[in-house]
């Protein structure tokens, strides 16, 4: 077997190492989260460039997991859409993290796999300050989001990104393009 030595920063050291198994090498690691880089790969078919669709985390779910009773929509809304770029923020990917980890390894690496290959919309002050003011309007407006969906609504609005959701409350925010896919 040839290997090759390579240099790394001590983050970069650091992040790899809290990611490594205890039974991996480093380059079993490297592999791993190399494996799959087109997103269809995880729905058990990609997004190239163009429009760009801001997922909701009700999407994440029903893509990955062909047991979700919307499973099939979402993989043939991802097939339809192949030539359009994605993102998720941050939120949503804590959320479907939170949920994968709960049912195992190998889910909570199918879905780092396939996050891994999103635009991730961190939250920011600014969004945290957007959302605050969207959250103000919608309660002024008698139809309030959940915290988690305001802050998903503010990500996609900020960047000018339809949300690709199957949660109808969204179309309560006011200058928010939202796509059911189901």
């Amino acid at each position: 077997m040839v290997s090759k030595n390579i240099t790394v920063t001590e983050d970069a050291y650091n992040r790899l190492k809290a990611l490594k198994r205890d039974d991996e090498s480093f380059s079993d690691l490297v592999v791993r989260l190399t494996e799959n880089t087109d997103p269809m790969a995880f729905a058990g078919s990609c997004p190239g460039l163009g429009e760009t669709n801001c997922l909701d985390s009700s999407y994440v779910v029903d893509f990955l997991d062909p047991h979700q009773d919307h499973h099939e929509a979402a993989v043939g809304w991802m097939r339809d859409h192949s030539g359009e770029s994605l993102a998720v923020p941050t939120i949503c990917a804590f959320e479907v993290l939170r949920g994968t980890a709960r049912a195992g390894e190998e889910r909570f690496d199918r879905a780092v796999g396939f996050l891994r290959t999103l635009t991730v919309l961190d939250l920011d002050l600014d969004a945290a300050i957007a959302a605050g003011e969207l959250d103000g309007r919608l309660h002024a407006g008698g139809r309030p989001l959940g915290a988690r969906d305001t802050l998903v609504a503010t990500a996609a609005r900020q960047h000018g990104y339809d949300l690709l959701t199957r949660d109808r409350d969204f179309e309560a925010v006011p200058d928010l393009d939202v796509t059911f896919y189901d």
